[in-house]
């Protein structure tokens, strides 16, 4: 499937396999693939109820500086209040600091470094074995 959506639907952000990694992570199977080694990070009471998740928050470099992010952060952070849940991000290395300013104190871990034990064995984060670094979550309260 990944295959002819690669042929029909050309996206150069997407990583093609390659010898030292025939299958890559893609953005449709990175739930999925990561999923079971974060989920503890979400089991906690209240983020396993209602909470708000801040998701794929970017700005172009050629117009960071300038406070968008910010303004971004703070219009889901004026719903996480009216509402009075949760809100948690996963920050991307060294945006860990940004995200603390902007109002998010408690470090729940790493979504790129942690692993898992089952049936006795450690199966690793397929992020950490190629390498990914960063994905510290961080949540309001």
């Amino acid at each position: 499937m990944h295959e002819l959506r690669r042929k029909t639907v050309p996206n150069r952000a997407i990583r093609a396999p390659s010898a030292s990694e025939p299958e890559p992570i893609l953005k449709w199977d990175f739930g999925a693939a990561v999923g079971p080694f974060v989920g503890q990070f979400f089991a906690e009471p209240e983020l396993s109820s209602e909470h708000w998740q801040l998701c794929v928050l970017a700005v172009h470099p050629d117009h960071q500086r300038r406070g968008i992010g910010a303004e971004l952060v703070a219009w889901g952070m004026e719903r996480v209040k009216a509402e009075d849940v949760p809100c948690i991000v996963i920050a991307s290395t060294g945006r860990e600091e940004w995200y603390q300013k902007q109002g998010f104190k408690v470090h729940v871990g790493c979504a790129g470094t942690s692993s898992r034990v089952v049936d006795g064995k450690t199966e690793f984060n397929p992020m950490k074995a190629r390498g990914v670094t960063g994905g510290e979550i961080f949540k309001t309260k």
